[in-house]
């Protein structure tokens, strides 16, 4: 068993307790209109606060919870927190915007969700306007007659409908006149690359044209930059949801910004992440050097694992950078060890995480420490000189193991 699937174990066995023992936190993304940076919406985003693997994303542990039906479950409690939280805003005189629940395809397999919808939003005194169903095009798709069904019922209870992730799937035109969406959510996927593909920039435009003439709102997802946003100014997309904004923040930190109203965009600084704290020196790697992973001792117990591809991306005496498509905890009291072939040599290192950030396309990256008494680090500082050495003259140096990609297209590739 690897790393990732030691991680997918546990958390498949976690789960059961998490809702019973309060793990699940939720986050908020709001939703502003393109020309104004004012907030109309918001969307809750839920997190797992994990004992041992820090904060989980919903990516990871979403599929696990539909695989064991306790999709349901953790579904009813968002609704129930965010209609919780509404309330609290209200009593405390905060003007509050709409706010979209994401729902999964197997909910509608029941025929209780508009009930449910119903009887939590008179628990809480919640008008129906204040809260939007999200639902993905797959959903659309696979459970086409109870979704319909379902979104008729909603709609009739002055719900708002959003379609999320439109443009990834393959359903038809006929689907989207039928639904009777009030959002439409333009995929990130196709506003990452909005400055340099062309192909991207038409799909974006004529997305935002064809839901216009069906009178649906845009929102474009993923907005990280400024040339994005005037992008979709031009095009007159109708709402902006992206780090340009905000990130999602909690309940606490997004009540500041819904008094304020109206955010401004702000294009992140990159973070410092320890690195001015370094004693030693680095040497960068043009191209990233594949390396195996493991976590040896989690929380003072010896684990056996198996191994797992990283990317190591620098290295220096004191420690290296590395890439992974698995998401891993900054924690002192998980330690790993990483081998790596350095020219014709296995060489080992064991350590810890010291900082983490989110690359694209679930790709992380790691700060990793080295722990090595001074004897140690002095035998590796002459492979390091000769690697520099040798880099200068070869960003390929035989006998080790480089790769000829980028962390984000290996990582896919496989």
């Amino acid at each position: 068993m690897n790393v990732e699937s030691f991680k997918q174990y546990s958390l498949e066995k976690d789960m059961r307790t998490a809702l019973q023992e309060n793990q699940f936190f939720l986050h908020y993304q709001p939703r502003v209109e393109t020309t104004t940076g004012k907030i109309v919406a918001a969307e809750a985003l839920i997190r797992w606060s994990h004992p041992e693997w820090g904060i989980i994303s919903p990516g990871e542990f979403i599929p696990l919870a539909e695989e064991s039906g306790l999709i349901i479950d953790i579904g009813d409690w968002v609704l129930d927190e965010v209609c919780a939280q509404l309330s609290k805003w209200q009593e405390e005189g905060i003007q509050i915007v709409p706010v979209s629940v994401n729902v999964s395809a197997n909910r509608f397999l029941r025929n209780n969700l508009t009930e449910a919808i119903q009887a939590t939003l008179e628990k809480y005194q919640i008008d129906s306007s204040f809260i939007e169903i999200e639902i993905t095009e797959s959903t659309m798709i696979q459970y086409h007659d109870a979704v319909f069904r379902t979104l008729e019922q909603l709609r009739d209870l002055g719900i708002k409908l959003v379609l999320d992730d439109f443009g990834t799937g393959y359903s038809s035109l006929t689907y989207l006149k039928k639904f009777k969406f009030d959002t439409l959510k333009i995929d990130r996927s196709f506003i990452q690359n909005l400055d340099t593909n062309p192909e991207d920039q038409a799909i974006a435009a004529n997305l935002i044209n064809l839901a216009h003439a069906l009178n649906m709102n845009v929102v474009a997802e993923g907005v990280e930059q400024i040339s994005h946003l005037e992008r979709m100014k031009k095009k007159q997309c109708d709402q902006i949801q992206g780090f340009l904004f905000s990130r999602p923040v909690d309940h606490k930190e997004f009540a500041e910004k819904l008094k304020k109203k109206i955010i401004k965009p702000v294009v992140e600084k990159q973070k410092n992440l320890n690195k001015s704290k370094r004693k030693f020196f680095r040497v960068s790697f043009q191209y990233p050097l594949a390396a195996n992973m493991t976590i040896i001792e989690i929380n003072h117990k010896k684990v056996r694992l198996g191994t797992t591809e990283i990317l190591i991306e620098n290295i220096g005496p004191g420690g290296l950078r590395f890439a992974s498509s698995i998401n891993l905890p900054v924690r002192n009291d998980i330690i790993l060890a990483i081998e790596a072939e350095i020219f014709g040599h296995t060489v080992r290192f064991k350590g810890t995480i010291v900082w983490s950030e989110d690359l694209h396309q679930g790709v992380c990256r790691y700060g990793f420490e080295f722990q090595l008494d001074e004897k140690d680090r002095e035998k590796l500082l002459p492979l390091l000189n000769h690697l520099q050495i040798q880099l200068r003259k070869n960003p390929l140096i035989p006998d080790c193991s480089f790769v000829e990609t980028s962390a984000e297209e290996h990582f896919a590739a496989k």
